[in-house]
């Protein structure tokens, strides 16, 4: 049923200290879905919880010590 509602998955991330919920869905059909859960859930727990959006680029590794076509001199 998630899936039919634009939402792929879900993990719960730093639970110790309330955590957080990592959400993976559409842009379109899960935006709402999200908004559904995060709406139902401040209901339930009678909590001002908050809902954020968005990814960064990520992490990435960039090797600058060595390029591929050089040689080592050691």
């Amino acid at each position: 049923e998630g899936v039919l509602k634009g939402v792929y998955g879900a993990r719960i991330s730093g639970g110790g200290s309330g955590g957080t919920v990592v959400i993976l869905a559409d842009e379109e059909k899960g935006v709402d879905t999200v908004k559904e859960i995060h709406q139902f859930m401040q209901e339930e727990t009678g909590k001002e919880l908050y809902l954020f959006s968005g990814s960064s680029d990520g992490a990435h590794y960039r090797n600058t010590l060595h390029s591929t076509t050089e040689k080592q001199q050691i």
